[in-house]
């Protein structure tokens, strides 16, 4: 690996500047990349949280859904018990 890339990675930026000029005209070229790579990953980053904040918010909807499903499929099953025993009770009164 040349100076010049193994100072882009470890980013000292003094010895990163006088490397870069050693270079010639592909000095201010590899530099322009790497700030070009840099602000690449900024944006990743960001579209990154972005997706996270966007997953975040998709997965409460869902588990509050969920609840909700829940709670309603709890209340139909006492509604429809509450019935089963009604029709067991007129059931009785009728055999009587």
């Amino acid at each position: 690996m040349s100076p010049f890339f193994q100072l882009v990675a470890t980013g000292l930026s003094t010895d990163l500047t006088s490397e870069a000029l050693k270079l010639g005209i592909l000095g201010p070229i590899l530099v322009g990349l790497a700030i070009y790579a840099w602000t690449l990953h900024k944006e990743l980053r960001k579209a990154e949280q972005a997706r996270v904040t966007d997953a975040q918010a998709v997965t409460a909807t869902l588990l509050e859904l969920n609840q909700k499903w829940a709670e309603l499929i709890t209340n139909t099953t006492q509604c429809l018990n509450a019935q089963r025993d009604i029709l067991e009770r007129i059931e009785e009164h009728r055999r009587r």
